[in-house]
């Protein structure tokens, strides 16, 4: 699968998927760069070497030939479901000749966002989610949402902790720490895709205290605000990111939530935060109309093991741990 991610809510489709070996991508890479891996994707996809113009997003199914199956641009399950029956079907119909490709193929990227991964890290999952502009819990709400994941190093998760570990502690997490939240991650791509903030457009202060501590375990208490403002005029040069258009838009938010550090595993076993706030504007592909302040909340929490994806911003994440192309 390249380009979203949906949650199957049909046991059916639950059971079709199994037979098939998912994967996720992101499509912009594979639409636009020259590594191996995506000159295959697009050859396979519509015939040619050259970048596409156009999205290619979508569902896509495939013989590990590299032999497109099918193919569907929807979030809908019943849809996607009928799209992956067919082409299981033509895939029992193949030739095993047809099925796989040559010893002799090399597909290997010589880059991938995934080959940053930080290892011993914290690695979270971020949800965004549209909300009443009251944000009362009690009023109706929409049912979109997006993920991304956020990443810190080993030495940058420790930065979340107060310096000396004691009940009370406290201290201002670092002005970094504050910025790649602000900038890369408490934006709004609820309905798709969106731009980051430059860094001159946010501002913040979050703040860790010590609440306990048992054994080794260091639990956390952490507070604080966020405010990015773009009023239009794009200030992060050249990059995949520059958008055709000016658009004001703006994020503002208070940040509440919990953790634990393991000190002896040295690393986060738990971290449930979320930032409830307002937004207001729009930005280049990301489906709204309104432009109006309303509601929005993001929560964050320990990423699933195993789960590699890149934030959508690594590229732009200015850490020098970033492994650039």
């Amino acid at each position: 699968m390249v380009g979203r991610r949906s949650v199957w809510s049909d046991e059916s489709v639950i059971e079709l998927a199994q037979q098939f070996v998912p994967v996720a991508d992101e499509v912009w890479r594979l639409q636009t760069d020259a590594d191996a891996d995506c000159v295959f994707f697009r050859r396979s996809v519509r015939g040619s070497d050259e970048p596409s113009r156009g999205t290619m997003q979508g569902t896509y199914v495939f013989a590990p030939s590299g032999l497109l199956l099918g193919r569907l641009n929807s979030n809908n399950p019943a849809q996607v479901k009928k799209m992956m029956e067919a082409a299981l079907l033509k895939w029992e119909e193949l030739d095993e000749s047809e099925r796989r490709l040559g010893t002799d193929a090399e597909l290997t990227a010589a880059h991938r966002w995934e080959h940053s991964y930080p290892e011993g890290g914290l690695v979270l999952m971020r949800t965004a989610r549209d909300l009443p502009a009251s944000l009362d819990p009690s009023e109706e709400r929409g049912v979109r949402h997006n993920r991304d994941p956020v990443w810190f190093t080993r030495e940058e998760a420790r930065a979340w902790l107060p310096e000396k570990i004691e009940v009370g502690a406290r201290r201002e997490v670092p002005g970094f720490v504050v910025e790649r939240m602000a900038r890369f991650h408490l934006v709004d791509n609820v309905r798709g895709q969106t731009i980051p903030y430059a860094s001159s457009e946010v501002n913040g202060n979050l703040t860790s205290e010590v609440i306990g501590i048992e054994g080794d375990v260091v639990s956390l208490r952490v507070t604080g605000w966020t405010e990015s403002i773009a009023l239009g005029p794009w200030l992060m040069g050249e990059n995949y990111w520059k958008p055709g258009r000016e658009d004001p838009h703006s994020i503002v938010t208070e940040v509440l939530g919990s953790a634990r550090f393991d000190r002896e595993l040295s690393e986060f076993v738990s971290f449930d935060v979320v930032a409830l706030g307002v937004r207001e504007g729009r930005t280049i592909n990301n489906g709204r109309r309104e432009t109006a302040p309303a509601g929005i909340g993001f929560a964050m929490e320990l990423a699933p093991a195993g789960y590699r994806i890149a934030p959508t911003f690594i590229n732009v994440y200015e850490a020098a741990w970033v492994k650039q192309p």
